[in-house]
Formats: structure tokens, sequence, C-alpha cells
């Protein structure tokens, strides 16, 4: 079982977002509300402690990635977010190409990854809300 997990999370073989869970030893949450229709969604297992989750369609895409390494994310510089996700800080950082929201909860840390230029910072924040 344990190679064919690992077949899979190197693979670029889309799956479906609700069988993600299946695949790692930790609860993923995913949203209930986007912003925006999507065209297509799916999920990569990138390792046994990190799954990427996709939201996309022609003019803008989400991937929200989920995993237990807590502070994989290697951004210079975090902006502490003036709200927090149940008591957890929330950090952002931008830049011209791509917007990330970032929060841990339950020893799983969680990063919105958001590319387009339609969404405000309150939406990807209200989508990180609708995770729990």
């Amino acid at each position: 079982m344990s190679l064919f997990l690992l077949f899979i999370g190197r693979s670029e073989v889309p799956l479906p977002i609700h069988a993600t869970t299946s695949f790692v030893p930790f609860e993923i949450q995913s949203p209930t509300q986007l912003p925006f229709v999507t065209d297509s969604e799916y999920a990569h297992l990138v390792s046994l402690s990190r799954v990427e989750l996709v939201y996309q369609n022609d003019e803008q895409s989400i991937t929200v990635w989920a995993t237990t390494e807590l502070g994989w994310h290697h951004t210079e510089t975090w902006e502490a977010y003036a709200q927090t996700i149940q008591g957890s800080p929330v950090y952002l950082n931008e830049t011209d190409e791509l917007t990330v929201l970032s929060w841990q909860q339950d020893g799983v840390e969680y990063a919105i990854d958001y590319k387009g230029d339609q969404l405000s910072k309150q939406d990807l924040f209200d989508i990180a809300v609708s995770m729990n």
C-alpha cells in the first residue's frame, strides 16, 4: 500500500478532491464556498504529508495546500492579516502574480495560492473560513 501511495504522490495523475483524505494520515479541510465558478477541480498527493487541491477556470485559479510540514512555505516576508481563523494567526504575501494566505489549524498548515485579479484579500480570507 505504501508503494502505491508513493507512486500516486509522485505522479501528475489528478485525484478527486474528496478522495485525498483517504491517502494521508491527517484530515484535509476543503473550501465549502468559492467566489467563482470552476471549470476544473482536482487534487494531487504531493507526499504523505502534503496535498494540493486545485480549483480553476480560464481566468483564475486557487490552489489550497494542506501539509503537516509546518513552516514549509518558504516565503521571505509575511504580513499578519487583521483577522484570525479559530484563534490562529493568518498571514498574507502578495506579488504581482500570486497572493498567498496561510494559517495553521489542528497541526496542519494551510496555504491558499491565488492567481488572478478578481478576488480581494477578504475573499481569500472568506474561502479560508469556509474550510472550518
